[in-house]
């Protein structure tokens, strides 16, 4: 007999388990009176790592695609532009950006740009027609997490980006063996996110 009570409890608990049940914690029902009656509903956001992009809250780097070099009073060309970093950096890291010395094949080196009929070619000018060529990022040299924040903020405002870095090229010294036109050359930038200081 103990059984057979057993086993039918067992099955009655079965078949309440199965039953559809409101879930009491996450609904609230009320009864509405005459005057009305006031309540508040909590709506909630939750951001995930796949919303960044979909939102444009990634940072972004803005730079120039070419810096204008003129001639200075002590015959040098010399250039500027300037770099913006908009967006969410994390708290605790800054946005460095620094020009790649070390890429030999590009820092340092100036072309000639031939325009033949709309054709562009790059000769190489030997180093010996021209002192130095380089370029830096100074006096600043990144961004932080408030920085790129503001400039998020300007950015969405239409207004302008209240922090920038600057970007100096030149080239000294140029003995323009090729004649005139535009003598080029390549700024190879690094753009990295590392732990604040």
């Amino acid at each position: 007999m103990k059984r057979k009570i057993a086993a039918m409890m067992t099955a009655l608990f079965t078949m309440i388990s199965v039953l559809p049940m409101s879930a009491m914690a996450a609904e609230r029902e009320t009864v509405p009176g005459q005057d009305g009656q006031g309540f508040t509903v909590t709506a909630t956001a939750t951001v995930t790592d796949d919303d960044w992009e979909e939102l444009g809250l990634n940072v972004v780097v803005s730079y120039p695609v070419t810096v204008g070099l003129s001639l200075d009073g002590n015959g040098k060309y010399v250039g500027s532009g300037a770099v913006y970093a908009y967006g969410m950096l994390g708290a605790g890291n800054k946005l460095t950006v620094a020009v790649d010395t070390a890429d030999t094949s590009r820092y340092g080196v100036v072309r000639f740009c031939r325009n033949d009929g709309g054709n562009k070619t790059y000769v190489p000018v030997d180093a010996k027609y021209y002192t130095s060529a380089g370029a830096e990022i100074g006096p600043k040299t990144s961004f932080t997490h408030t920085e790129t924040l503001d400039n998020l903020v300007a950015k969405r405002k239409a207004q302008a980006f209240p922090y920038s870095l600057t970007l100096q090229g030149s080239i000294d010294g140029l003995i323009p063996i090729q004649g005139n036109g535009e003598y080029v050359m390549d700024i190879p930038l690094k753009i990295s996110i590392s732990p604040a200081d």
